[in-house]
């Protein structure tokens, strides 16, 4: 299974399509039924589930695929909660030869498989339908099929890259007709049938971000058709409910006799003019900032109401499935708060999957600075430091971007010595330096879950150039091939923590001169990447930037768990424009590792990577600190969830921003259990360009442990200060202050900050 590089986001607000007005104003109006989320556990080593569906006899069935395997299983969810296998794919994928793989599959309400097999000497899939013991070709192929649904006996439902849905005959092959979607730049995003009319979700790019709207089509002619005017006006009422701030893209369910909707938050029965809440999880996984609903799925019991979520941040168990059957909650027997600066996916990825496994403990997530608040860093602190005096500050304090040393000089936090022993004591290796980063004579009062490493990712030659900040922009701005080959994504915080050890003292103040050659070469950077945004490129492309603030993007932040995370899409050529030959950014997932080695393997000229240091060890950058409230009457409940997002199990979880795991162990398996990576870019004709590679050896992955390794001096973040040095930083950048007047500005305002 290779990871999706740019996975999309389906998140919008939602527009609908011109329609009659309903002739009553429709409502949303709550069940008279009481229910409550309880998780349904999933076979181990489900790595993508293809489809999801109740059969003729009302048993939930799943065809799904491992991490190691291009097949697919069927599964049968037994009355016990028991996942039982029904039959595979093997035999089909054995005859068409190793390289073959199944790109998409669904079931059949009669409980046969659908699925679409590609081999690597094609570039069409081809369709097959199995059953227990036989299967048999479907004579049809296309590529770049993606989604396959099956909502009769006779055919399926086949969408594709595209943006095509259509209807294949599954006896002859024939397209029984055509759903066209509307316009262009739209991305499906969920479809369903119900009665006799085929809805289908799209996004697309709106002026304030994407717009999702749905449309509808007669299910057997493909025609455009318009639904009644009372199941418009209850959608439309459903979705204005969605949450503004992070909407989702609606997925849709037919149930036995209505329509259903999963929208941000509850579940939703369309029905007579009005939309009636199902079920509703508040602040739970269908309100879940980590995760989002991927499946709804209706059966004919009173508690066969299902939601499969997909975890953002994916990892080795990318889905959690959710059932609401009628009844009231547990009642929680315990509490516990989880307080952060800034959203963290790793954090809130544990507390949704802690909050699962422990339903008896009620588990709060805190934000100090919700997403477009505009609350400034100093406010958060000021408000948390008295919720803390109060006693009603967090149980857990996760210390990325605050005063670390503060915190444990003024004794706000208790001593972890003893959950480390814990640590040690287990079957789990980890990545020393990092974990006792902390760690003194007197204790150990917080412990990182994740970090972050500046890297570079170039032609062999340019890495010798990278000792020092300064030798590297003497070389990039004085070779023509160096400056045009430097990607526009041009991190400024990974060359901020490289210099971290020049720029400041071992008590927190700012080495002047240092903070004067970062600046001056943070600049020179900036001007090149401005320089190659827009070099050579199409007149349709340049429009498009009208508008865009390039220097105020790149330098909105200094930190690097903001940064760009290095991927390898510039050096291939992948990601807009000419290929880059230099991307300079962060180490900040599980797949790093292995998106650094695809590039490196498959650039046009000799590439490697190397982390970078301008002055003295090798850095890393903590992140998901944890600390536990010295006041708190959660203490132990708090240890246990900081052990519980330290284990291998939750360390493997996060893949794509949340920073490298601190857990060795979870690492090297996670690198070794992965089937591989993948790159491709798309068009409206489809993969223009893709590149892949094959899972890491265990001589790769011990390999790649020991570079991470050899970072052991740890910079720790601030946002205060990352947050002046930025504002200042881009003032110069901007030619609005000069050099003396930013540098003079941001040394005073963080020593005024470090007196306080």
């Amino acid at each position: 299974m290779k990871p999706n590089l740019l996975p999309l986001a389906l998140i919008a607000a939602l527009c609908l399509p011109a329609c009659s007005p309903a002739e009553q104003a429709p409502s949303v109006e709550a069940t008279a039924t009481e229910r409550y989320e309880q998780t349904v556990a999933l076979p181990d080593n489900v790595m993508l589930v293809h489809d999801m569906r109740f059969d003729e006899a009302g048993r939930l069935t799943m065809a799904a695929s491992a991490a190691d395997s291009g097949a697919v299983t069927v599964y049968a969810l037994s009355a016990d909660d028991v996942w039982e296998t029904a039959f595979d794919t093997r035999a089909l994928i054995d005859s068409l030869g190793k390289d073959a793989r199944v790109e998409a599959a669904c079931l059949t309400p009669q409980g046969s498989l659908v699925c679409a097999v590609s081999c690597d000497d094609s570039s069409e899939a081809n369709l097959y339908t199995a059953v227990p013991g036989s299967f048999e070709a479907v004579p049809f192929s296309a590529s770049g099929i993606s989604t396959l649904r099956s909502y009769d006996e006779d055919t399926v439902l086949v969408a594709d890259t595209r943006q095509s849905l259509c209807r294949i005959d599954l006896a002859t092959g024939a397209k029984r007709c055509e759903y066209r979607l509307q316009g262009r730049g739209r991305v499906l995003s969920d479809f369903t049938v119900y009665d006799g009319l085929a809805y289908a979700t799209v996004s697309r790019s709106g002026g304030a971000g994407i717009e999702t709207e749905f449309e509808a089509f007669d299910y057997d002619t493909g025609e455009k058709a318009d639904p009644d005017a009372s199941i418009v006006a209850a959608l439309e009422k459903v979705f204005s409910h969605a949450n503004s701030t992070d909407p989702v893209s609606p997925i849709w369910s037919n149930g036995q006799d209505d329509l259903l909707v999963c929208a941000k938050g509850a579940i939703y029965r369309i029905s007579d003019n009005a939309a009636t809440v199902v079920a509703e999880s508040g602040d739970a996984s269908l309100s879940s900032a980590v995760k989002y609903p991927h499946r709804l799925l209706i059966g004919s019991g009173q508690d066969d109401i299902l939601v499969l979520c997909h975890n953002k941040t994916g990892g080795l168990a990318p889905y959690t499935l959710y059932r609401y059957p009628e009844g009231s909650k547990l009642e929680a027997t315990g509490s516990l708060v989880v307080y952060s600066l800034e959203n963290n996916s790793a954090i809130e990825q544990a507390v949704a999957t802690f909050r699962d496994e422990r339903p008896e403990i009620a588990v709060e997530m805190r934000i100090g600075i919700p997403a477009g608040s505009g609350t400034a860093a100093d406010d958060a602190l000021r408000a948390l430091n008295a919720d803390i005096i109060a006693g009603t500050g967090p149980d857990v304090i996760v210390l990325d971007g605050l005063p670390t040393e503060a915190f444990i000089g003024q004794g706000a936090l208790l001593d972890l010595s003893d959950a480390l022993e814990d640590l040690h004591a287990s079957k789990d290796e980890y990545f020393e330096s990092v974990l006792s980063a902390f760690s003194s004579d007197e204790g150990t009062y917080c412990v990182p879950g994740r970090f972050f490493l500046p890297v570079a990712l170039s032609d062999v030659e340019y890495l010798e150039h990278t000792t020092s900040l300064g030798e590297m922009t003497d070389f990039i701005a004085s070779s023509k091939d160096a400056r045009a080959g430097l990607n526009t994504a041009t991190s400024v915080a990974a060359p901020f923590a490289a210099s971290s050890q020049n720029l400041f003292e071992d008590d927190g103040s700012v080495d002047r001169d240092a903070l004067e050659s970062f600046f001056t070469c943070t600049k020179t950077l900036i001007d090149i990447g401005d320089e190659n945004l827009t070099r050579n490129i199409s007149e349709e492309a340049r429009a498009n930037l009208q508008g865009y603030d390039y220097r105020a993007t790149e330098l909105s932040s200094v930190s690097l768990a903001d940064g760009h995370g290095v991927s390898g899409a510039g050096i291939l050529g992948i990601s807009g424009g000419e290929a880059s030959r230099l991307e300079i950014g962060s180490m900040d997932s599980c797949t790093s590792l292995g998106m650094l080695s695809l590039a490196a393997e498959n650039a046009e000229f000799d590439c490697s990577y190397k982390l970078l240091a301008f002055g003295g060890e090798q850095v890393f950058v903590p992140g998901s600190i944890l600390g536990v409230n010295a006041s708190s009457k959660e203490a132990e409940t708090a240890k246990e969830f900081i052990a519980y997002l330290l284990s291998s199990e939750q360390q493997g979880q996060s893949l794509y921003d949340g920073g490298l795991p601190v857990n060795k162990s979870a690492l090297y398996d996670y690198l070794i259990a992965l089937g591989g990576y993948g790159m491709s870019a798309m068009s409206e004709g489809g993969p223009v360009k893709s590149f892949d590679r094959g899972p890491f050896t265990e001589e790769e992955a011990a390999a790649g442990c020991a570079l991470i390794e050899s970072a052991t001096h740890p910079f720790v973040e601030d946002k205060t200060v990352n947050d002046i040095v930025a504002t200042e930083l881009l003032a110069y950048c901007n030619d609005t202050a000069t050099l003396d007047d930013a540098v003079s500005a941001c040394v005073q305002k963080i020593d005024l900050y470090r007196a306080q």
